[in-house]
Parts: C-alpha cells; structure tokens; sequence
C-alpha cells in the first residue's frame, strides 16, 4: 500500500522511537472509532438484507432479516457511556473482593422455564417435567 517492504517498515519504526509512538497512538485513537458504532448496533439491534441467488434459474431473492439486540454488547456500552454503571459495577467489584464472596445464583432457585417454537419462555406448571403437556384437572 505504502510501497516498502515490511521489513523496511519495521526497520523505520526501530530506528525512530517518536515514529513508532505516534502509529501506536493512531492505532489507539482509530480503533475505538471503529468499534464504538458496530457496538451500539449490536446492543441496539438492526435490520439487514440477505441475499439468495439461484444460479439455474437467475432468480436473485432478497430476504429482509433483524438482528437481534446482544446483552453482551448492551452491558459492554452500558460500561463504556453511563458513569452510574461504571461506578455501581465498581462497588460490587470490591465488595466482593473485600468480604470473598462470588454472587452466583444458583439454577434451582430460579423457576424452570421452556423455550416455545417462537421462541418465548414458558414457566412449568407445578409438577410438569419437560417435554410434557399440562392435563386439564376435571
């Protein structure tokens, strides 16, 4: 791109330490501006095109499809924009390292649930094993 070898490239920046330091500066300052919209885009949630085409017949489909928000990306920018968050995850950070305990909740103290073919959660009737259905008490 640049028209030197990366061996040349890499000599440059050994032999001129403000030169290497203001690419690393760059690259420090470039990244977040890359990743900061893909970020809340996924923590938002978007629409996108998906594109089928059939090379027998020519015939080009374009699916419209939406992504999902990502409870990862969400808490990953709640982190990065709100104080409040920060400062709040902090605190439970250090509470727990000063007394040792891990918050964890355990899997039997939360009500079973299944997940429909639509893909919401459904909780289980009181003595339902999964899988079965619900009788009518008469």
């Amino acid at each position: 791109m640049l028209g030197i070898a990366t061996y040349s490239w890499c000599q440059y920046k050994h032999r001129y330490p403000l030169f290497a330091q203001a690419i690393a500066q760059a690259k420090a300052e470039m990244i977040p501006k890359l990743i900061e919209p893909a970020l809340l885009r996924s923590a938002l949630g978007y629409d996108y095109e998906e594109v089928d085409t059939f090379k027998s017949s020519g015939e080009v489909i374009v699916h419209k499809r939406y992504m999902r928000p990502e409870v990862k990306a969400q808490l990953a920018a709640l982190a990065r924009y709100d104080p409040e968050y920060r400062k709040s995850q902090a605190a439970a950070a250090g509470l727990g390292a000063r007394i040792g305990l891990a918050f964890t909740m355990s899997r039997s103290s939360l009500p079973p649930v299944q997940i429909t073919e639509h893909g919401q959660e459904q909780e289980f009737a009181e003595g339902q094993v999964e899988g079965q259905q619900v009788e009518d008490e008469k």
